[in-house]
């Protein structure tokens, strides 16, 4: 009983295995050499932007050292998209071509802009919250004069007591829908509201009936044209509709 070393069978599965994991390396490294040479960023479309330059969205949005190359750019944008650019809610990064890269920008809704002790200027939205707090100014923005909202924080309600979250939400969806022009809201102390519009100064007294007087109140400015004065709507409601227009 002699021991004979006979010689081993040969594997295909092992050849075919071999062979794919080669050719997948040399794919990869194939693929990852293309991709830097050939993916080389020569062009970038930004649009949706009107508070930042086009130079500047595109050093904030491919802002480290592999920036120049097309694919990186539109993956790491992807799994990790820019969040915390002042005014700005989103940006998406598309890649267009091998060589060229759109970025879009999506702007937060600026409604109304107050100011804190410091002079940071705290921006809201239609709903009352805090959308930035900046040092810098935006102009075309409705100001609103008499607020106390000391610890503001962007993404977070107003600091201000609900009645008056509620009243600045009603002024705001009332001008809008109705397409009134206001300059300024000032609230004083005892509550109440003030608008401007152009030369004529709105007192629309407490917030109540607020809704009811901004309606009236649209159809009375078209009449006051070129005048200057103070339009009394704080004792308007359903008993009282006598409204005074005191010339200035």
């Amino acid at each position: 009983n002699d021991n004979v070393n006979l010689p081993k069978k040969y594997s295909w599965t092992r050849f075919y295995l071999a062979n794919l994991v080669l050719g997948g390396l040399i794919l990869i490294l194939s693929l990852l050499v293309g991709t830097i040479f050939l993916c080389r960023l020569e062009k970038v479309r930004v649009v949706g932007n009107t508070l930042y330059s086009n130079d500047e969205i595109r050093e904030l949005v491919l802002d480290d050292k592999y920036k120049n190359n097309t694919v990186y750019d539109f993956a790491k944008n992807l799994l990790f998209p820019r969040k915390d650019i002042p005014f700005v809610e989103r940006v998406t990064v598309t890649l267009t071509s091998p060589n060229d890269l759109k970025i879009k920008i999506r702007e937060k809704k600026l409604y109304a802009y107050t100011k804190d002790k410091r002079g940071n200027y705290v921006y809201i939205d239609r709903s009352v919250n805090c959308s930035e707090v900046s040092e810098r100014k935006i102009d075309g923005i409705l100001p609103i004069y008499g607020l106390s909202v000391e610890g503001a924080e962007a993404g977070k309600l107003l600091p201000v007591p609900k009645s008056r979250r509620t009243a600045i939400e009603v002024i705001l969806k009332a001008i809008k829908n109705r397409g009134i022009g206001v300059d300024k809201v000032r609230f004083k102390a005892d509550g109440t509201i003030f608008l401007w519009c152009g030369k004529i100064k709105v007192s629309l007294g407490t917030k109540t009936r607020l809704e009811e007087k901004i309606r009236r109140m649209s159809y009375i400015l078209p009449k006051l044209k070129k005048r200057k004065g103070i339009l009394h709507l704080e004792d308007f409601s359903e008993e009282n509709t006598d409204i005074v227009f005191e010339i200035r």
